[in-house]
Parts: C-alpha cells; structure tokens; sequence
C-alpha cells in the first residue's frame, strides 16, 4: 500500500505545482508546443488518425489482457487485472471531472481549448490525461496478471505503448506534460492499491528476482530509444539531428516519460513480488515460520 500512497502523493505534488506555481506552469505550458507539426491541418488529420488507433489499440489490449489473466492468471489474475484497469479509470475520471469543476489552485481555467470556428474556451478537466491514464492501467493489470516470474517480460512489453501515447498526446497538443505524469502515477496507485488489497492470498510460483526486474526494465528502455530512433528518421519534414537540436525539452520530455512509465512498472512489480515471496514461503526476515518456537 505504500506505493499507492507514494503515488498518490506525487500525482497531488505534480498538480499543485504544474497549475498552481507560475513557474512550472510556464515550462508546462510552452511543452505542450513543441511545433512538431506546424501545419494544423496536417496535426488535425494526424489526431483523427490517432484517436482511431487508440481506440482500436485499446479495445484490443483489453480483449488479449482478458484471455492472458483467465488463461495464465486464472480467476486471480483477472480479478487483478479487472482490479488495476476498472481502478485506473475511475480514479482519472474522478480527479479529472472533480479538479476540472473545483479548481482548487486556479490553474484549469489558465488552459484553452480552441473549437472550430476559432473561438478559445476553458478545459476544464485537463488533468489528468485519460489517453494516458487508460494506457498505464492495461500496462499495470498486465504485469499483475503475469504469473511473478514473467512480470519483467511484461514491463519490457507494456512500457514502450504506453510512452508512445504519452509522447504522441504531446506532439499533437492535446495534453499537458503533467496532465500525463498524473495520468501515469494514478493508474499506478490504482493498481498498487489492488494488489495491496489481495496480497493477502499466497501466489504460486516463485517470483522474478531484482536482476530480471532491472533487466526487464532495460530491455523497455531500449525498446522505447529504438522506436525514438525509427521515429525520427521517418520525419517527413526535416532530418533528425536538426528535429533533436530544435526541440531538446520536448526530447527531454520524452526520455522522462519512458523513465517514469518503466519505474512506476518496475516498482510496483517489485512491491509485489516482495509482498508475496514472503507469503510464500511462509517466513520472515529472522528465518522463522510463524508459530515456530523462538529461543
């Protein structure tokens, strides 16, 4: 439960100093434009586009995460995931219809959105991103759903969509960089919450050790670098280097969102195995089992 509270805590910190606090809502504001696209017809048929992936994407990930938590999982693995996913998306609608409404710091009614006829309206309920937030939460009930030792096999998998969106949300300037950051550590804390919840039943198998955690979270680093890499040679525009030299803080951005995605999934992977290696073996830290006679 620490994780989920941890969590918690940063997407609460993220908000309050991103739409509270000039100056981060400054470096927020000038993020969400990093001119990628210039021609705004070009970024509205890009976003049609995009909003069909995703939904597909989506639709699809769920369907295959079903029949992995039944299949592999078994009843547990589905609850976890449901858990993690259902949590995930309530939480984002929650915090997104509720801060949109309140305003508590003021900063929502800083942001526009501008319709078709040109006319700037506020946003209410930017943050955070539900894109980014429904992206984590199938990330999460993905790895949960995993039987222990093939959670780092999931966080190498699901790091590398879920960065994807992020960055894709912010190229075509739908988002905020802290609507996605919140989006990430709510969907961590749902899922964190859900496994602290049924960790009190004993899981099968033994877990994933550090070394395949990290080793799980370096193959998506790599992963994600290599789809930046395929990304920026296929730019029609102008040569990667010139794009790079052009726009250092969105690829700033970028690699703190891969940073981000890939160490909330570690962490929680490993919160959890750790919880449940204890159960499994039925001892603590003193190498006793409960019950045993001590002296």
């Amino acid at each position: 439960m620490w994780l989920a509270g941890a969590s918690l805590v940063a997407a609460l910190a993220v908000y309050l100093l991103a739409l509270g606090v000039d100056v981060f809502r400054d470096l927020d504001r000038d993020l969400r434009y990093p001119q990628i696209v210039g021609d705004w017809r070009v970024r509205d048929d890009a976003s049609d586009e995009f909003g069909r992936v995703a939904a597909a994407g989506f639709t699809a990930w769920g369907a295959a995460l079903a029949v992995l938590a039944l299949t592999v999982g078994r009843l547990r693995g589905a609850v976890l995931a449901g858990g993690a996913v259902g949590l995930g998306a309530l939480a984002t609608w929650v915090a997104s219809e509720g801060l949109g409404r309140l305003d508590p710091v003021g900063g929502e009614m800083l942001r526009y959105a501008i319709d078709g006829d040109g006319v700037r309206t506020p946003s209410p309920g930017a943050f955070p991103s539900g894109h980014a937030a429904v992206a984590m939460a199938l990330a999460v009930g993905t790895v949960l759903a995993l039987p222990p030792r093939l959670r780092p096999l999931g966080i190498a998998l699901t790091a590398p969509p879920v960065a994807a969106v992020c960055v894709a949300i912010m190229a075509l300037g739908w988002h905020y960089p802290s609507d996605m950051l919140g989006a990430v550590l709510l969907s961590t804390a749902a899922g964190a919450a859900v496994a602290a919840i049924l960790a009190g039943r004993p899981e099968r198998g033994r877990p994933a050790s550090g070394r395949m955690t990290a080793l799980g979270a370096a193959v998506a680093c790599l992963a994600c670098a290599g789809a930046a890499v395929w990304a920026l040679r296929s730019l029609p525009a102008e040569p990667a280097g010139e794009f790079v030299e052009a726009h250092p803080a969105f690829i700033a951005y970028g690699v703190v969102t891969v940073l981000g995605t890939v160490g909330c999934l570690a962490a929680l992977s490993i919160a959890f195995v750790t919880r449940n290696a204890t159960q499994n073996t039925g001892r603590d830290r003193s190498g006793l089992t409960p019950g045993d006679p001590i002296g």
